[in-house]
């Protein structure tokens, strides 16, 4: 199923491993399109080996190429599809045999994940089936690949170790990224940004000592995402969406005292890093969605869902949960497309996620120096209630602070951007 496990893994049901676990069962046990056109006798030996050799020169899918060549239908294709989906097993079904759900349980989980649809979407959910299966082989696929990666710099994830709340330690943190002299150089700069407020001169222990176990972790997180994030052209539009979003996330959280503004500003960082694993993946095509997204930046979450089944929050949400990062951040990233808070959510996390999408949609504005996006800020402002915290008429009275933190940030991370070979994933 694919996005039945992430909402699993998000409440804690089910361990992240495990959703990659239950994903690769499914598509190992799946009826192979070939197999069933066969069974079917809608193709022969020799036309299902056309199509087979046809797929060693491109990654297209099965079916597609079985249409091109005129051997399928697209309504024969349809029905294959739909018996692919009623043989293939579900992921419920290995969660149950493996223990990990009892059946009481995953009715209650069901109920709850279908009311989760319907504050993904503003419409119709009704092609959830659809949309799960899609789901399944490309989440099957990218996250296999996610286990293989690390984000961190060797320091950087030792460094780590050390900086939790339950057992911080500021001189092994300090010493460990003492080993690698560009990444100390480069720590005590960030921590002089204004969103770390740490603007005098001091070494590195000091910094860790006086930032604490929270804000220690938070600034590592950010200088490994300069390390992920690439500068090539292709990418470098992706990455000044995130800094330009984490510079409008921190001010808002700053206006709105709702949440902390370093967290929300890191959390703008790594919110689109499913976007980055679709650019780099080998398997899925995501240059096809180019000119679509061109054309319709804020809603490439919705086409992505159905080219692929599945979105790039979806994916960088369990990516970061593989990798360690905090479940509040990992969890941000999952649902920053969401189109209404989930029912049951608090207050102060509805308010949150909502200040998060209000930044997505503000840096689309601000980057495309389009002020009409202020005017989709109303909805957004009712439906995640934050005119309790910040009343929409101050953000745009504030409009161009926001605009020119945006520039601030970007000219600030500009500076960090050195390559490190070997830190990475891919």
């Amino acid at each position: 199923m694919g996005l039945f496990e992430a909402f699993l893994a998000r409440r804690g049901v089910i361990d992240p491993l495990a959703v990659v676990e239950v994903l690769e069962a499914v598509c190992k046990q799946r009826p192979r399109i070939g197999q069933l056109a066969l069974r079917e006798q809608l193709l022969s030996v020799g036309e299902v080996c056309d199509v087979l050799d046809r797929q060693l020169e491109s990654r297209l899918p099965f079916g597609a190429i079985a249409v091109d060549l005129g051997y399928l239908t697209e309504g024969e294709l349809g029905g294959l599809l739909q018996l692919q989906q009623k043989t293939s097993p579900k992921g419920a079904e290995v969660l149950r045999s493996r223990g990990l759900l009892d059946a009481s349980s995953l009715s209650q989980l069901e109920a709850q994940y279908t009311s989760d649809l319907g504050s993904q979407y503003a419409g119709d959910t009704q092609d959830v089936a659809a949309t799960d299966l899609l789901a399944t082989q490309g989440l099957s696929l990218l996250l296999a690949q996610v286990r293989s990666m690390t984000p961190f710099a060797p320091a950087v994830a030792a460094a780590l170790a050390h900086a939790n709340a339950g057992a911080f330690d500021p001189l092994r943190v300090t010493s460990e990224l003492a080993k690698d002299r560009e990444l100390s150089v480069r720590f005590e700069r960030m921590a002089r940004l204004p969103w770390f407020d740490r603007g005098a001169e001091r070494g590195p222990l000091a910094l860790a000592s006086e930032l604490g176990p929270a804000r220690t972790h938070e600034l590592l997180l950010a200088l490994t995402f300069v390390d992920v994030f690439d500068r090539n052209a292709t990418r470098a539009s992706l990455t000044s969406h995130a800094v330009g979003i984490g510079a409008i996330a921190h001010t808002l959280a700053g206006w709105s005292k709702v949440v902390d503004p370093t967290f929300l500003a890191v959390a703008g960082l790594w919110h689109d890093v499913g976007r980055l694993l679709f650019c780099r993946s080998a398997e899925l095509d995501r240059a096809a969605l180019g000119s679509d997204e061109e054309e319709f930046p804020t809603s490439s979450h919705l086409i992505e869902r159905m080219r692929f089944g599945f979105d790039h929050a979806v994916l960088g949400e369990l990516a970061l949960r593989l990798w360690g990062f905090p479940e509040e951040l990992s969890s941000l990233v999952g649902l920053h497309h969401y189109y209404r808070p989930q029912s049951g959510m608090s207050a102060a996390r509805r308010m949150t996620l909502g200040l998060l999408e209000a930044a997505d949609l503000l840096e689309h504005g601000i980057g495309a120096r389009d002020s009409s996006q202020l005017g989709r800020l109303e909805g957004l402002w009712t439906r995640f209630g934050l005119a309790e915290a910040l009343p929409l008429a101050v953000v745009r009275e504030r409009w161009l602070e926001l605009r020119d933190v945006r520039a601030a940030a970007l000219s600030a991370f500009d500076d960090f951007r050195a390559p490190r070979p070997g830190a990475t994933p891919g």
